[in-house]
């Protein structure tokens, strides 16, 4: 081997290592596109449209992450817009209504916020997002896969002879 191809390998080596991303050696995604208030707005909104029970709700399979990552990456700018004057909608109303924020309200005034929103053709489709999103995430959650759907990762069983 020539010594000077062999130098030069091992630099451009270095220089790509210490050039490498960083975000690559990150061992915890963070998501910053929600401020505190609204990721608590996501969380009861999606907690109410699949509740806890006998199962485990939105909120133990991931949801409000779900929904933090696809408004902040699969989303262009309008309708990131959407989603968020929706949540300021959702809150809104609430306060309207019961004179308290979602967060606030119980269950079952949650639901009705939520109901009569969907029912109003100038809300109802921010509104439809948030529930669309929440069904996706849930019914791909590895909970709902496994124990409800009957997902089999290699279904059939191989015998060899």
């Amino acid at each position: 081997m020539n010594r000077r191809s062999a130098i030069s390998g091992i630099s451009i080596s270095i220089f790509g290592l210490l050039h490498f991303p960083k975000f690559v050696f990150a061992s915890e995604k963070t998501l910053d596109y929600f401020n505190q208030a609204q990721k608590q707005l996501v969380a009861a909104i999606s907690q109410c449209i699949i509740p806890s029970g006998k199962n485990p709700g939105a909120i133990e399979v991931g949801v409000p992450q779900f929904i933090e990552t696809m408004v902040k990456d699969c989303m262009d700018l309008p309708n990131q817009k959407k989603v968020e004057n929706a949540l300021t909608k959702i809150d809104n109303f609430a306060i309207k209504t019961h004179n308290e924020s979602f967060i606030k309200c119980n269950a079952a005034q949650q639901l009705a916020v939520l109901q009569t929103l969907l029912e109003d053709p100038k809300s109802n489709a921010s509104v439809l997002e948030l529930k669309s999103l929440t069904v996706q995430c849930y019914t791909s959650s590895e909970y709902y896969l496994n124990n409800i759907a009957g997902f089999q990762f290699a279904p059939g069983k191989y015998d060899g002879c």
